[in-house]
Formats: C-alpha cells, sequence, structure tokens
C-alpha cells in the first residue's frame, strides 16, 4: 500500500494509484481530507486531489 488508509475509500485511491503506476517514490506527502478523499503531494510539491464514489475514483 502507498500509504496508511483509515477508510475503504481511501484503500480503494490507493489501488487505483497503484494500477496508474505510482510508487511510494513519487509520492512525497499524503493528506486524508475525507473518508473518500486524499490529497497526494509529489516531491517537486505539486498536489493532485482524488475522491473515491460511486466505485470510481477521479481528480477533483
Amino acid at each position: 500500500m502507498l500509504y496508511h488508509c483509515n477508510t475503504i475509500g481511501q484503500a480503494k485511491i490507493a489501488q487505483w494509484l497503484e494500477g496508474k503506476g505510482i510508487t511510494a517514490e513519487d509520492i512525497a506527502h499524503v493528506e486524508l481530507l475525507e473518508k473518500n478523499k486524499v490529497r497526494i503531494t509529489n516531491p517537486a510539491g505539486q498536489y493532485m486531489d482524488l475522491e473515491y464514489a460511486n466505485e470510481t475514483v477521479k481528480i477533483v
């Protein structure tokens, strides 16, 4: 797992990221924003908010 998850939605996002080829080295910081939403920050400081809803992950 790429990061510690507290909910199923957060785990689904991590699985989705892994499926896209994201590795732990690609992630500098993770914020668990909501039960189905996380913010991933890369080593360059760019971030992306991801949400799991209706059995899909989308960038918000």
